[in-house]
């Protein structure tokens, strides 16, 4: 399947199933309440690469963490994003 052509995750088309690599960044101070919730959401659907913390800006006021998943059609990247950038302390999800 590909994605409509309105998709939000860029001008390029997907082919689905696509594996796509998540990046959130969250609020540090909130980083294992923000870790634990995106655990939860990951569970649902195809993990390929687990969920790490990888990087904390230079002022440590956020902190990035990254997962991949196999994701089989745009409605599933959709709700996926939707989950994570209604967690409480995510700022950014890319």
């Amino acid at each position: 399947m590909v994605a409509p052509a309105n998709n939000p995750f860029g001008k390029a088309e997907l082919e689905y199933p696509v594996e796509w690599s998540f990046r959130i960044i969250a609020v540090a101070a909130q980083a294992d309440s923000v870790f634990e919730a995106v655990q939860k959401v990951a569970a649902g659907c195809k993990v390929v690469k687990p969920l790490e913390l990888t990087s904390k800006s230079k002022e440590g006021t956020y902190q990035t963490m990254t997962f991949a998943a196999e994701i089989a059609s745009h409605i599933e990247m959709e709700m996926l994003d939707g989950a994570l950038k209604a967690i409480p302390g995510v700022k950014i999800v890319i």
